[in-house]
């Protein structure tokens, strides 16, 4: 899912949405001040949420039930960022989205941290990222033809869907203490 939206979201912007006339900026300022922002509105929830994510990771099933949810919300601003009618809307979901992910991922690192054992830790945190790589060359590329075939906004709502999987791992471990 990921490389396919991390390619694609860029040109969706461009094609389909009429950028503000706010001065004379062009998109290259507004995709600037889109990843501005991002970075700081993320820091800023991820610190608030500091000590909550890690009350989280002291209960593996806690954690990754909070895995599926958030999980599941950034499914859910991929997929209605696909449909959004508006600039607008598109920069909302597109930070929300970056908050999302940036609160899922020490959440995800110390979930599989904790839930590994010691003697194949690194085995495991390796495959994780070779599995990682493997889905972007595999999903990638198909999510690029559907977005040629069929446009941007199938093939980034296509992204979203191929979320799914993961949101059903977190909650199945989420049943476990």
């Amino acid at each position: 899912s990921s490389e396919g939206f991390d390619r694609l979201w860029e040109a969706l912007l461009l094609t389909d949405f009429t950028f503000p006339t706010i001065g004379h900026f062009q998109p290259v300022v507004w995709f600037g001040i889109l990843s501005a922002a991002g970075s700081l509105v993320s820091l800023v929830v991820v610190e608030a949420a500091r000590l909550r994510l890690e009350r989280l990771t002291l209960v593996p099933a806690r954690a990754a039930s909070a895995l599926a949810g958030l999980t599941a919300l950034t499914m859910l601003a991929i997929l209605t960022l696909a449909l959004a009618p508006t600039f607008a809307a598109a920069f909302a979901l597109l930070l929300a989205k970056s908050v999302l992910s940036a609160l899922a991922s020490p959440l995800q690192q110390s979930w599989l941290v904790q839930n590994i054992p010691a003697r194949v830790r690194a085995t495991v945190l390796s495959m994780s990222g070779l599995s990682n790589a493997l889905g972007q060359t595999a999903g990638g590329p198909g999510i690029g033809v559907l977005g040629d075939r069929r446009g941007l906004r199938s093939a980034i709502f296509a992204a979203g869907l191929l979320i799914l999987p993961q949101i059903g791992v977190f909650a199945y471990a989420g049943r476990y203490p």
